[in-house]
């Protein structure tokens, strides 16, 4: 048989691949670089309950559009446009102003600093900061510069006698600034039942007077009746003690005030409108090149999960490569990727020959009409399942890649997660239910594939339940490390706070546990 291509649908099909590979690189990255920006979690979650209400309007007010005013081409390149700017735009926005808020204290001829976060720290970045300290053999020291409050007199007297040697001080002065220097293995984590604090032991600090330093000796035990302990903010050398110590200085509630959440709001809205609106339009033209061959649509599709299925590796790969020397991931190179992945989209687009001539006279009217058939609202109902099971799935998939990745890994297993489902599940279900339906036809094709899922389903979960029972037994046997839910592994956690000091790194090492108990952003995918 000799293969033939089919040179009317070859910029159809590079328009599948090259879209969805430019989106690829930055959409399941979003939530996280929402974070890392310094929006809360409570943000992320507001925003991504926005997003979808937006495809939601965008799809059928352009569809319409598009249809009065046989448009179909026009704005199939203009929101190209706009995806690619809009995505592109959010890699400036700046970040929130963090900074790290310890206390300094200085007693008993010993200083340390202590993070007591009051129940509001993430678990997960203390979990890896206790890992570090266990993991970390050799005598490794970073350097915080801190502003610290002066709440009461004595302090003030007790410094400027003290440290600078002088009788003479500023009584106006409300804080002074120190420069402490600590050994990553010397971080402990005291605990009760209600919260817990880091300590930060066996610091050395010193008073930044200006271009002078002067060394602080802290009292001996007995040498004040007073607890000299000082409020500081500031910034740690460290990306992994920085990155757990931070703290956000914006509510919630103040965040409707600032530039930078309306910028990121703006961005985000116009970058979903357009992949919207770029989904479904295209899927429109689509059909009308196949024209009666529309069996062959699986055909066209399924170079869009071939496209997001290797790009998401290849981004995740990058994103990993260029943050390997900090905490915090650098996402500039997926922006650049999008901005060249969409240009050859629209370079393919421009290629594509759209033929509308067909109009609605009144498209309400036309429109409405469907609403009064059982088929098509049952129909409607399928799709509001469909979206509710696929966000289920999708946000425990990606949770799950969050938990068992190694330190340093977690963009890599992301991508080459995404790589699987879209490259090789996607891919491969659009090439079987295209032959699919075109031999049994689209009625026949929906119940096979409903019957399939049936079946995986009740095979999924007596497969868990062998492996849950299989595993309990083994690890409570071996001792050995084993994944467990967020929930549970966050209870293992908790447990570990209440060993004895001493155990509580070992304990850390050996099960080597990720803990992610704050898992509530959801990467949407548009198709």
């Amino acid at each position: 048989m000799k293969f033939q291509i089919d040179k009317e649908m070859l910029p159809m099909k590079a328009h599948y691949f090259f879209f969805n590979a430019g989106t690829s690189p930055v959409v399941p990255f979003m939530p996280t670089l929402i974070r890392q920006l310094g929006f809360s979690s409570f943000i992320v979650g507001t925003i991504y309950t926005i997003l979808p209400i937006v495809g939601l309007l965008a799809k059928p007010i352009f569809g319409a559009i598009a249809d009065r005013f046989q448009l179909q081409r026009m704005l199939f390149l203009i929101f190209q446009i706009l995806t690619a700017v809009a995505f592109f735009g959010i890699n400036f926005i700046p970040q929130l102003d963090h900074n790290a808020s310890v206390s300094f204290h200085c007693n008993d001829g010993l200083s340390d600093l202590r993070y007591c976060p009051n129940g509001t720290a993430d678990d997960c970045l203390v979990a890896d900061l206790l890992r570090e300290n266990a993991d970390n053999t050799t005598y490794q020291l970073f350097n915080c510069d801190l502003t610290c409050n002066l709440k009461e007199k004595w302090m003030l007297d007790f410094i400027c006698e003290k440290w600078q040697n002088n009788t003479d001080c500023d009584n106006n002065r409300k804080e002074f600034k120190i420069r402490t220097t600590q050994n990553l293995n010397h971080i402990e984590r005291d605990s009760d039942d209600k919260d817990f604090c880091l300590h930060f032991l066996k610091s050395k600090a010193v008073l930044i007077d200006g271009e002078n330093e002067h060394p602080i000796a802290c009292p001996a035990e007995g040498g004040t009746s007073q607890y000299f302990k000082a409020e500081c903010e500031g910034k740690c050398s460290n990306d992994v003690v920085m990155r757990t110590i931070t703290e956000t200085k914006i509510n919630n509630s103040n965040v409707v005030n600032m530039v930078e959440f309306w910028l990121l709001l703006l961005f985000l809205t116009l970058s979903w409108a357009g992949m919207a609106v770029v989904v479904s339009i295209g899927d429109a033209i689509c059909f009308s090149l196949l024209g009666e061959r529309s069996h062959l649509y699986g055909s066209q599709r399924l170079w869009g999960s071939v496209g997001w299925g290797v790009f998401s590796v290849i981004a995740g790969l990058l994103v990993d490569k260029f943050s390997a020397n900090g905490v915090n991931k650098n996402y500039s190179v997926v922006f650049y990727m999008v901005l060249v992945l969409l240009g050859l989209d629209f370079w393919s687009s421009l290629k594509i020959k759209s033929f509308q001539t067909q109009r609605s006279t009144s498209i309400m009217k036309d429109v409405s009409v469907l609403f009064l058939s059982l088929p098509v609202v049952i129909f409607f109902i399928w799709c509001i399942v469909i979206g509710v099971t696929f966000g289920l799935f999708y946000s425990t998939m990606t949770s799950y890649a969050s938990i068992v990745a190694p330190v340093g890994t977690e963009s890599t297993l992301q991508g080459l997660v995404g790589a699987i489902f879209e490259g090789v599940g996607v891919s491969a279900g659009s090439f079987v239910g295209g032959i699919m339906f075109e031999r049994a036809g689209g009625s026949q094709t929906f119940q096979i594939y409903g019957i399939a899922v049936l079946v995986f389903c009740v095979i999924h979960i007596g497969l868990q339940k062998l492996l849950q029972r299989y595993s309990n037994l083994h690890d409570s046997r071996s001792g050995g490390a084993y994944y467990k839910t967020p929930s549970d592994a966050l209870n293992m956690l908790r447990d570990e706070d209440h060993m004895p000091a001493q155990h509580h790194h070992i304990n850390i090492k050996r099960n080597n546990l990720h803990v992610f108990p704050h898992i509530n952003d959801v990467s949407t995918i548009h198709r």
